[in-house]
């Protein structure tokens, strides 16, 4: 695996030099998608935001559960490590799949620590299905089992699960095969479970600097709302990694975990 050491207190210039732009696509979008007034919503009331994009026509998808789309890995064995000084997430694309509202999805694990001294105590670990459309290469997210867990380790819940087929649930988009700037796009259409994250791509760079670690290939960076709250999340991916940047995490470390490249389906 290929490693970056980051330098926290450094600042993410360029692509996230974006971010003034982001927050003026946002206010001058808003319309039905500020936050909604209690959630869950009924799924006979949910009122998309109409100027994000919730139909993307997936019946006409060739599904694969493997494959690259340049900025979002869907190959057995990748891992992408995030962290800061208080927080380390570790995202491995898993050699298992699972059937989510009839279609066959790839699982990817990420797990979620916070740090204590040298010592990591897991908060959270879900279970993520994507598909690969591969018509138009876009990312298709159909859901998620999490486990939330208290710092000795007990279960305490599931909050944030949710499955497309599952309480009127429908898939999202996790990244577009043709990332445009400007497109606003559910990622989660799960109003019933209160899972309503959407994305603005901001940015579309053929080369950034995040961290003080330049990166000399097309990257791309969005901003992601949700209907059920006033929280805004920054991310930056880059073409042949993945995702390097989110909301304050940093990647640290990329690659194959046993260094086995394996073949696209």
């Amino acid at each position: 695996m290929k490693t970056y050491i980051t330098q926290r207190n450094s600042p993410c210039r360029k692509a996230l030099g974006r971010l003034a732009l982001a927050s003026a696509l946002t206010l001058a979008t808003a319309g039905a998608g500020v936050a909604q007034d209690t959630c869950p919503i009924p799924v006979r009331d949910f009122e998309p935001d109409p100027t994000a994009t919730t139909t993307f026509l997936p019946k006409w998808c060739t599904w694969r559960t493997q494959g690259n789309n340049p900025f979002f890995k869907l190959r057995p064995g990748y891992q992408i490590v995030l962290e800061d000084d208080e927080e380390k997430v570790i995202i491995t694309v898993l050699d298992q799949t699972k059937v989510v509202a009839g279609v066959r999805t790839r699982v990817v694990v990420e797990d979620e620590y916070e740090k204590d001294g040298d010592e990591l105590i897991r908060v959270e670990r879900s279970l993520n299905y994507y598909a690969r459309c591969e018509e138009t290469n876009s990312i298709f997210y159909f859901g998620e089992d999490v486990d939330m867990f208290d710092e000795d380790g007990n279960l305490i819940n599931h909050e944030g699960a949710w499955l497309a087929g599952r309480n009127g649930a429908k898939p999202g988009i996790a990244m577009p095969g043709t990332p445009l700037v400007g497109a606003k796009y559910y990622e989660e259409i799960a109003p019933a479970d209160s899972a309503l994250d959407k994305n603005q791509i901001v940015a579309v760079d053929p080369n950034c600097t995040v961290d003080d670690q330049h990166f000399r290939r097309p990257c791309v960076t969005t901003v992601g709302t949700n209907d059920c709250n006033d929280d805004e999340d920054e991310k930056v991916y880059v073409a042949g990694i993945g995702i390097v940047y989110d909301n304050g995490l940093l990647i640290t470390d990329y690659g194959f975990i046993d260094d086995d490249d394996e073949d696209d389906d």
